[in-house]
């Protein structure tokens, strides 16, 4: 109850207004006053005035009680009552200890025994739980553990880990949910699960984990979270640029009807997302997610240059490739052999052999066509010599064999050729035949072009192996699986078979160079070329894909890889002894993104920032460009004595990233896939990397920054932030603008947006200064006033205002020409004021509205819609062709300004609400129809906060319980404001009712005058058993008084 209506209530009871107004800001309310004490009224009121407003609310005044008799003190007493004799013999009770848990029920014992047999873990309360559910189920001890493993992985799945923010996390759900955010069915990912690096498709990968795990529905999406002793890591960005394995938390698939994008990169790589994934940029040094939509030609995005496995393979079974069914392994017949005679029961169970019980009987007697030794894998049917062994070392050996199929290669149905002229490539191949115990034979050819050379390996194992893994026709081949996830020496053995079959060294050009019908195989190649730090670019040549190394790798490759023919390694060594240029220009392996970092080392050292301001205004510079500026930077700083470490630290880890940043050269819309698209949730950046080394970003649960056609307006939970903050300026103001009648054709809406776009000189216009002769020059462009709608005419009288128009000398090329620019004078030797002046010159508008920096026109329906990137509604509603009436902008503040209160209020209602449900939340609009309504009640737009409502309460408990606690009560202490604790947070703090529901209400009855007074009838009391009589009193002897 408010204060006043305490102070009416009681005036009206009798109680003068000076009592009431006391104990109403004492916060006594009617209910309080009842059930309070004489005691405590008396510390605000006299006691007889407390008494008297007691005895009016009809509080029951308590009954004084008797004054005790003074009793005179005994010396000792004569005799002990019966109780305390009974009391003395009774025994101490012993101390007992509490135990910490009480014991385990036996329903929680079975639970706990489950649990130890699975070897998992949960709390007491969920064992709890769990044995009140099944109490009373009849399940096997199978069917238990099987329960308890499914319950454990959701409770894996849903427990927070010990630094995880669960808040920040809940509020990260705001963000635009994964359902947009995917890439297609047959995109390539690196995975590595228990172990195993393999290149994959995504659609097949994540529909196996939906196979293996829960799946939850919500709405069109699914998604698999997966536990965490699932062991399913990716290749992932770090912060500092570093490619490291992190772990997959979830998966999601949904139906996409919209079109794709096809994104390619200037190195050859291509990814195929929808619009609204979200990719890796880097923007004054952060890493930062971009959509796809929002990429254009020449943005910038990671890509794999060097990466690594921490365990790399050294085995690899051959049961992966070539099924048991097919092949006698050694090791199945091994086991039937040590089931004795009862072998025929464990025939297809407990082993899998290809032949029938007949096949496997006579091998087990020993009366079949050939023995099998233990280790090895035979065919079907064929003699022993096609034997290889069961378990491949993945050494320099097998790297070679697979390397020389994949370049000069192909398998019959018997054998294995590898044709080569190249005595050393024949005399390694060789050895590795001999290595694997297979014959073989040579024969020279006069097939193709020249002359050549075959051997023949002789292994219908080795053929088929070969085949299952690299694959068969030219076109068709691949690096196989398992070979990403080998050691080095095995990937490089690989390579330099590679190579040294298909590959070639062009000095003149400065490259080296490989070439396939095959263009999955390129791509594994290049991704195996990243395992050494190599940067390697693809691209289509005729019928064949292509792979260039420049000559910067060169060295790297010559100690990684190398070539095994002495004629390719003197053409190597040659490439290596190039001197490198003085300025060179990778528009490959550029570092992006850096910030202003290298113009503030320039001022810090004294260099002259022209040196660095192409590569600051660009944001990107070539790798081995940024080596040479270091050594400049650290070598000018030496001669100084400036200390710059940190700065060098920061350029020297740019430089030793893992990834190169890939200029984006083409971005294609294609159809929208038949299949569902997908995407997988990594902690960290949230990153993960594509077959061909792109790291792209996944924002399940991000923030992000979504598009209007080529516009970004911001989302999610900035944007409602900005919304409840009342910001002044939104992040991205955008205004959504309509014509009237008679102007929406697309002519006439080109027109407006070039009329409405403001433009200013440095838009149309290349802007020099003249140190020589002090002044400003600023040549306009054709190209760029045509793009812009301005002519001539009123760009000279625009000019004249300003300075002259002359026609000067220009240098263009390799020739002088007379061109007109506008020419400002500084009138006076002074580079501050000449910096002024170009300042001014790059800055003065042209045409158009203020703050209105791009105008795009979208179609709707039948007629179009202007968006403008920049907000000014007041200036854009004068213009006689707008249609007010259907005009909006994304700035509340604008909205209040120009149209009133209550247009910013439903401005509000719509902001929030359409922000909501853009992310998929369904929140009522009356909970957002409230807030709104706070912000607007008294005439002016408030913030939500201290500097808004919540600094506008007239509790100070209240402020002081949201913000700057110790301002708030310092401030009211001093002012001596008073808290008459009427809202819920002051009520709360003190420890008192809140005066909410029930507690906001009292009811007040008065009867009237003639009414007869209702007669109370006695409530019946229990029965009290009859008090015994005391005990009588033994008289007291006299007390003699002993005189000395």
């Amino acid at each position: 109850m408010a204060r006043a209506a305490t102070v009416q209530a009681l005036r009206n009871r009798g109680i003068s207004k000076k009592t009431a107004e006391l104990l109403a800001d004492a916060g006594f309310t009617l209910e309080k006053l009842a059930a309070s004490k004489i005691d405590r009224l008396a510390k605000f009121i006299p006691k007889k005035e407390a008494e008297k407003v007691l005895k009016k609310l009809g509080a029951a005044l308590p009954e004084p009680k008797p004054a005790p008799k003074k009793e005179r003190t005994k010396p000792a007493p004569r005799g002990r009552k019966a109780a305390a004799k009974a009391a003395e013999a009774e025994p101490e009770a012993p101390l007992t200890i509490p135990v910490k848990a009480p014991p385990l029920t036996s329903g929680e014992q079975e639970i706990a025994d489950g649990l130890k047999e699975i070897g998992r873990w949960l709390p007491r309360s969920v064992m709890g739980e769990i044995a009140k559910k099944i109490h009373g189920l009849k399940l096997s001890k199978k069917r238990l553990n099987e329960v308890l493993t499914k319950i454990c992985e959701k409770f894996d799945v849903h427990a927070i880990d010990a630094n995880e923010s669960a808040g920040i996390v809940s509020a990260q759900s705001i963000g635009e949910p994964g359902t947009q955010m995917s890439i297609a069915y047959d995109e390539k990912i690196i995975v590595r699960e228990a172990g195993r690096v393999r290149v994959v498709p995504i659609g097949p990968f994540v529909d196996g984990l939906m196979d293996r795990w829960t799946v939850a529905r919500e709405g069109p999406t699914e998604w698999c979270d997966l536990p965490r002793n699932a062991s399913i890591e990716v290749p992932s960005l770090s912060e500092d640029g570093k490619v490291l394995w992190k772990p997959v938390r979830s998966a999601s698939r949904h139906r996409h009807k919209n079109e794709l994008l096809r994104i390619r990169t200037r190195s050859g790589r291509d990814v195929t997302a929808t619009a609204n994934h979200s990719f890796i940029s880097r923007r004054g040094g952060r890493l930062v997610p971009v959509l796809g939509r929002e990429l254009q030609r020449g943005d910038r995005i990671p890509v794999v240059r060097r990466w690594g496995v921490p365990s790399p393979a050294g085995e690899l079974e051959l049961d992966d490739i070539l099924p048991r069914d097919r092949y006698w392994y050694a090791s199945e017949v091994a086991k039937a052999r040590a089931m004795g005679r009862s072998w025929r029961h464990g025939f297809g169970h407990d082993f899998v052999v290809p032949g029938g019980v007949a096949a496997l009987s006579r091998q087990l007697r020993g009366k079949a066509e050939f023995g099998i030794d233990d280790g090895y894998v035979y065919p079907f049917q064929n003699h022993s010599c096609a034997r290889i062994p069961e378990t491949l070392s993945l050494d320099a050996s097998v790297g070679w064999l697979l390397g020389a199929y994949l370049s000069e290669g192909w398998a019959a149905r018997y054998y294995v050729n590898i044709s080569n002229t190249d005595e050393s490539f024949l005399r390694r191949t060789r050895s590795v035949a001999d290595g694997l115990g297979v014959g073989y034979a040579e024969h020279d050819n006069d097939r193709g072009f020249a002359p050549g050379h075959d051997v023949h390996i002789r292994s219908v194992v080795l053929a088929e192996f070969l085949r299952s893994a690299c694959g068969a026709d030219s076109g068709q081949k691949r690096i196989p699986d398992f070979m990403f996830g080998a050691t080095d020496a095995c990937v490089a053995a690989l390579l330099r078979a590679y190579f040294e079959g298909d590959g070639n060294v062009t000095v003149d050009r400065g490259a080296i160079r490989a070439s396939s019908n095959s263009k999955e195989l390129i791509d594994g190649v290049a991704l195996l070329l990243a395992r050494f730090g190599i940067v390697s670019t693809k691209g289509a040549q005729g019928r064949q894909t292509a792979l260039w190394i420049p000559a910067r790798y060169a060295p790297a490759f010559r100690d990684a890889i190398g070539f095994e023919s002495e004629e390719k390694r003197g053409q190597l060594d040659r490439l290596c002894a190039v001197p490198r240029r003085r300025y060179s220009y990778d528009s490959v392996d550029m570092v992006s993104g850096f910030g202003p970092v290298l113009w503030h080392l320039a001022r810090k050292l004294h260099v002259p920032t022209r040196h660095v301001n192409n590569f600051t205004h660009r944001q990107r510079i070539g790798r081995a460009t940024l080596e040479r500026y270091i050594e400049r930077f650290a070598a000018r700083a030496n001669e100084l004595g400036i200390r710059v470490d940190a700065e060098l630290r920061q350029l020297r880890a740019l430089i030793d990233e893992d990834v190169f940043w890939d200029e984006i050269v083409e971005i294609e819309n294609v159809p929208a896939p038949a299949k569902p698209v997908y995407d997988l949730s990594v902690p960290g950046l949230e990153t993960f990397t594509t077959g061909d080394g792109v790291i792209t970003h996944n924002t399940m649960r991000t923030f992000h920054y979504a598009g209007v056609a080529e516009m970004n307006v911001t989302l999610g939970l900035p944007r409602l932030i900005e919304i409840v903050d009342a910001r002044r300026v939104p992040s991205t103001p955008i205004m959504e603008l309509y014509v009237k009648a008679g102007h929406n054709d697309l002519e006439k809406m080109r027109k407006i947006a070039t009329e409405i776009e403001m433009t200013s000189m440095e838009d149309i216009a290349s802007i020099e200064t003249d140190l020589v002769n002090m002044r400003v020059l600023a040549y306009p462009d054709e190209h760029r006033m045509k793009s812009r709608g301005v002519t001539w005419t009123e760009l000279e009288e625009k000019m004249k205002k300003f300075g002259e128009i002359e026609e000067v000398k220009r240098q263009v090329g390799n020739a002088e020409r007379k061109t007109k620019a506008l020419v400002v004078e500084a009138g006076e030797p002074s580079f501050k004021k000449l910096q002024r002046i170009v300042e001014q010159v790059r800055t003065m508008k042209i045409k158009g509205i203020d703050g209105v920096s791009r105008a795009i026109i979208k179609k709707r329906g039948d007629g179009y819609v202007i968006y403008t990137e920049g907000s000014n509604l007041s200036k854009i509603l004068e213009l006689p062709y707008v249609d007010a009436s259907r005009t909006t902008t994304n700035s509340i503040q604008e909205i209040y300004e120009v149209l009133g209160i209550e247009a910013a209020r439903n401005a509000i209602v719509n902001e929030a609400y359409s922000t909501l449900q853009e992310q998929g939340l369904t929140v009522d609009i009356r909970h957002i129809m409230l807030v709104s309504d706070m912000m607007t009640n008294d005439g002016d737009v408030k913030a939500i906060g201290r500097h808004g409502i919540s600094g506008r309460k007239s509790s100070v408990l209240a402020r002081a319980a949201f913000e700057i606690t110790a301002h708030h009560l310092l401030r009211a202490a001093i002012t001596g404001e008073v808290d008459y604790l009427d809202g819920v947070a002051e009520n709360v703090i003190v420890g008192q009712p809140v005066t909410l529901g029930t507690g906001a209400v009292n009811l007040i009855y008065k009867p009237p005058a003639g009414l007869p007074k209702a007669a109370s009838v006695p409530k019946a009391k229990p029965a009290v058993p009859p008090t015994p009589p005391p005990p009588a009193v033994e008289p007291e002897e006299p007390i003699e008084e002993v005189v000395p």
